[in-house]
This record gives C-alpha cells, structure tokens and sequence, in this order.
C-alpha cells in the first residue's frame, strides 16, 4: 500500500513539472519599434547677406542674436551718390515729359514732322528708363531681411567700404528646421513608417529617434 502510494505522489509531481501552458498567437498588419539615432537640428533657412552694390557701409542696425523680420533693414549704405543721380535722372525725366507734351501740340498744329515727334518720344522712353534705374540702385543701398529670423553672425563694422557681394550679415530662419539624422548602414534602405525627434535642451543640436 505504501509503495502503491508513493507511486501515485510521483506520478502527481511528474504532471506538475509537465504541465503544458496554450498560448493564443495573434497576427498583427504592423508593429512599432522604436530606436534612437544622433542627429542634428539645422535650420530650414540660412543665409549670408551681402549688399548687390558698392560702396561704404553707413549703419548696421542689428548684431548677433537680434530677431529680426521680413523686410527690415538691417544694415545702409552712404547713399549721397546714389540719390544724386536719382535727382539728375529725375530732372532729365521731368524735362523730357514737357518736351514730348509741347512736340504733340505742335505735331498737331502741323509745326513739326512725324520723325521729331518719334525723337522726342524716345527721349522719354530713355530718360524714364534711367529715372525707373537710379531708384533701383537707390534701394540697393539697403540691405533688408528676406525672412523673419535671428542673426546668427556679423562680419563688417560702420565705416567698412566693401564690394558688391560681401557678405555683412549671416541670418537663419529661427521657425522652421531641418533634421539630418545618422542612420547605421545595416538601416539604410529600410522605409520607416515615421520619425519622433526630441529637441535636446541647452546646446545648438538636438537628437532624434526614428520609428519603424
């Protein structure tokens, strides 16, 4: 009897040991992983101003880290030059408009021929060209932000006579940025179904995570 029973205890023993647990497995259409990569947050928008024009550098009215916006100036060139040609263009254009006005008075009264009419009207052309050029070149004496943002580095002082193109200013786009994310080789290649990128605090750079 005792043996009969040590048999049955072992035999109970052995089916816990043994016991077999059912899973239910279920498929899934996707998954998410989520793995973290170096990066860097760069702005959308950086650019290096400089003036289309000659000439000596009169004001800049921002420095590092002003936020500015589009359309401000930031920076003047000595302009006297500039307006003096405007004024002479302007005076030439004026005299031209009394001219033509008086030739078609005339022309209609039969005092002049058809081809004075034509020379005087293109004098007027001319001289409206040259007037509509002079305030161009008057504007360009102004350097002026082409979006809103903050400047990010100043290259030249007041005073500071300069070529065309030299760069005065260096601005970035202070709303928008650009992630540039390092992925290994192995990844490359691979779609991933989004991108979740946390901005590190303190520091011009920030790092991403990318999901697949």
């Amino acid at each position: 009897m005792i043996k009969i029973f040590n048999t049955l205890v072992l035999f109970l023993v052995s089916l816990n040991i043994y016991s077999i647990e059912v899973l239910e497995v279920e498929i899934l259409d996707s998954y998410q992983l989520k793995k973290e990569f170096p990066g860097k947050l760069l702005p959308v928008e950086q650019s290096k101003l400089a003036f289309e024009i000659p000439g000596k550098i009169k004001f800049i009215y921002v420095d590092v880290g002003d936020k500015v916006e589009k359309g401000q100036i930031l920076a003047k060139l000595d302009d006297r030059e500039a307006n003096a040609r405007l004024n002479q263009a302007k005076a030439s254009y004026e005299l031209s408009v009394q001219v033509f006005d008086r030739f078609e008075d005339l022309r209609q009264q039969g005092h002049i021929s058809i081809q004075d009419l034509d020379k005087a009207r293109s004098d007027l052309t001319i001289a409206k060209s040259q007037y509509d050029f002079y305030k161009v070149k008057l504007e360009q004496t102004n350097l002026m932000s082409p979006y809103s943002g903050i400047i990010q580095s100043r290259f030249l002082d007041s005073g500071t006579v300069i070529s065309q193109g030299i760069p005065i200013l260096e601005i970035i786009d202070s709303n928008l940025s650009l992630i540039h994310i390092s992925e290994p080789t192995r990844r490359r290649g691979m779609s991933d179904a989004g991108v979740c990128v946390k901005k590190k605090s303190g520091g011009g750079g920030g790092g991403g995570g990318g999901g697949g």
